[in-house]
Formats: structure tokens, sequence, C-alpha cells
């Protein structure tokens, strides 16, 4: 496996570091205040540099198509119903990703949860796990009522690619879950 890196805001310069590939996995992001003005371009520029080579396509992203609930894990079939200007975003990329525009692409949504590890300094999780690594005071963004999940950013990686091998996974969303086929032992 041969790791290339292109500017995501130019297919051409996608196009040409993935010749050889077989599967694209886009994972990068823009600052929040980014986000109306930037993320549909990241998206179709990927998809323009996959479809240009005949690409599998993965998209790595969020649970904020979901919306709020009520403490219940959400599963990858569960209704998408955002409440954030981010969730709503990432409904028109994933309108996107999945046009019939593409005609040899094949792509893939992986949504994860929070997540936490050692390269993930900007998670929700990261500053109440340093303080604890440190013996230090903690701090815990959110309400500590409130179920949430929460994955491991190695692990999920793993995961991600072992999907991404399969042929059956495409065409399709899929969420970490412990009911999907993200969740391997």
């Amino acid at each position: 496996m041969k790791l290339a890196l292109g500017d995501v805001f130019q297919w051409e310069s996608i196009r040409e570091e993935a010749k050889t590939a077989t599967i694209i996995f886009q994972a990068s992001n823009v600052p929040y205040h980014e986000m109306a003005t930037k993320s549909l371009l990241i998206a179709g520029s990927v998809m323009k540099a996959a479809e240009a080579n005949s690409h599998k396509f993965v998209f790595v992203d969020g649970v904020y198509v979901y919306g709020p609930n009520s403490g219940y894990a959400v599963e990858d079939t569960y209704n998408r119903k955002p409440n954030s200007k981010k969730g709503k975003i990432r409904i028109e990329m994933e309108k996107l990703i999945f046009s019939s525009r593409w005609k040899q692409r094949k792509p893939l949504i992986v949504r994860l949860p929070d997540y936490y590890g050692p390269t993930s300094k900007n998670s929700y999780l990261n500053p109440t796990l340093e303080g604890l690594a440190f013996g230090k005071p903690s701090l815990f963004i959110g309400d500590t009522t409130v179920k949430r999940e929460y994955i491991y950013l190695p692990d999920a990686a793993k995961m991600i690619v072992k999907v991404a091998f399969k042929n059956s996974s495409y065409k399709r969303n899929w969420k970490h879950s412990k009911n999907s086929i993200l969740h391997w032992p």
C-alpha cells in the first residue's frame, strides 16, 4: 500500500496522485467556519478525481446527519434529521457523493461517532483524557448525564480499511455500531 497526498480542492492533483490506487480515502476537513463554503467543494473535487480514474471512494464523516436522539445507539439506518448547520451540510455532501452524475464511481460513506486517540488533538474527549493521563484536573465538554459513543481512532482506521476492501460495502452509508459491519471483533 502506498500513501499519496493531493490537494482536496484540486481534483487534478488527486487524480494524478491516485492513478495507481484502487481506493481513495477522503478524511480531510475544513474549520467549522468554512464548512458552508468549502465542504461541497471537497466532496465534488474528490468525487471528480475518483470518477476520472474509476476508483472506489471512501468518505470518512461524523454522525451529524442523524441529529439528536434520546440516548439509544444510532444505527446506519437511523433517520437523517440533522438539527445543526454541520449536519445539514453533510446531508448535501451525501447527496453529491451518491449522485447519479458519477457513472464510474463506487462511493462509501463511513460515519464515526466522537473519536479519540494519539493524533486527535481536536476531539471532544481529548481534554478529558489528557487531564487523566497526566494526573491533573480534567475538562469534559457536554452533559455528563447524556450517553455518548466514542471510538479509538486507530481502531476506526482498521475497521474502515476492512470495510473498504469488501465490494458489498459500496454505494451506501456505514456507521460504526455494535450491529453494523464496522463493528469487528
